[in-house]
């Protein structure tokens, strides 16, 4: 995926002049207004229906046949679209079909972060119940018979099953096992997962699943009885610390869009924002009452002539898709819908 920002699928591209002190004009067209680079959002709804758009108003739906059973986790390798339900799904034709691709995901990877996108890597992983640790990539896009198990260390002991993967902006790889609370990592393609020291444990009776803000690892509770918590690695290991401010309630969700600001969604309360206070506030302006948000994704239009992009970030939602274009403080109804899983 283009390097996901959470769990994510994209979306959005409305036109927007720059505010530039002149604009650029070649053969009577304004390039401060001609998409160079424009963003592709995929979201799947209740019903098993997978749709694309490119600008958050004309939708294509992609699936042909949905089956009526919802996809936990959707997203994007080179030109493939991957798409988890019971098992892994992937098309190869820009979503007109959809053909099984694995079969024994992880059934503890429960949001999105279960497959994860590298574009650093050119590669996609996932959270398998086989293999040593339960970690399988693809070099194809995720292909049919194209999953290999990945390497790691051998003094590795214990019972290991990735649930959760993440990568951090100095392109380091954090997987992490919800069922037996351990952290792993690894920093090249080619290297094997080994174990980070943990010094200050997670707590203990809940499903954590992975996000990162840059360079900083963020874990949520999706039973919403432990909150959301944070590390970095170090040479001495890490030590998780608690986020302040979240309610007491699943939290189903969690992105840093551009590294900009941290987003948890919850549910039925809505989206809570990383205010410059460290705490976790509502951001609710324009959201429907008791909002469940099951995803988050942030997209961005790349432009001719204007040096910054305009940016979007999207909630999938149980009373729709909706859109911010200022990074998650207010919010406008994008496309009406149960949405479940965004990318």
């Amino acid at each position: 995926m283009l390097k996901s920002y959470l769990s994510y699928i994209g979306l959005a591209a409305v036109l927007f002049s720059a505010t530039l002190q002149s604009c650029k004009k070649s053969d009577g067209i304004n390039n401060n207004q001609v998409i160079e680079t424009p963003y592709s959002l995929i979201y799947g709804d209740s019903s098993g229906a997978v749709y694309n758009t490119n600008d958050g108003v004309n939708v294509k739906p992609l699936l042909r046949t949905p089956d009526g059973f919802a996809a936990r986790a959707i997203c994007a390798s080179g030109n493939n679209i991957l798409m988890a339900k019971i098992h892994l799904f992937v098309s190869t034709d820009n979503g007109a079909n959809f053909n099984a691709t694995y079969d024994t995901l992880n059934e503890r990877g429960i949001i999105a972060s279960c497959i994860y996108s590298s574009a650093d890597q050119n590669r996609v992983y996932i959270a398998s119940r086989m293999g040593r640790m339960g970690v399988f990539y693809s070099d194809t896009n995720g292909k049919q018979n194209t999953w290999v198990e990945d390497s790691y260390d051998v003094n590795i002991t214990g019972t290991v099953s990735i649930t959760s993967f993440t990568e951090l902006q100095n392109n380091t790889m954090i997987g992490y096992d919800a069922i037996n609370n351990r952290l792993f990592e690894k920093q090249n393609k080619a290297d094997n997962w080994h174990e980070v020291t943990v010094n200050t444990a997670l707590p203990t009776g809940g499903t954590f699943s992975l996000s990162h803000v840059a360079n900083t690892i963020v874990a949520v509770d999706y039973t919403g009885n432990n909150g959301a918590y944070y590390t970095t690695l170090g040479g001495g290991g890490v030590s998780w610390s608690g986020y302040i401010g979240l309610p007491h309630t699943r939290l189903l969700s969690v992105a840093a869009p551009f590294d900009q600001t941290l987003l948890i969604g919850t549910a039925s309360g809505g989206v809570y924002r990383l205010n410059s206070g460290g705490v976790f506030t509502p951001a609710n302006n324009g959201l429907a009452t008791a909002t469940s948000v099951n995803g988050i994704t942030a997209k961005e239009n790349i432009y001719v002539d204007v040096t910054a992009p305009q940016q979007y970030v999207y909630l999938a939602t149980n009373n729709g898709l909706y859109v911010s274009k200022d990074l998650g403080q207010n919010w406008a109804l994008s496309q009406p819908g149960n949405i479940v899983a965004i990318y």
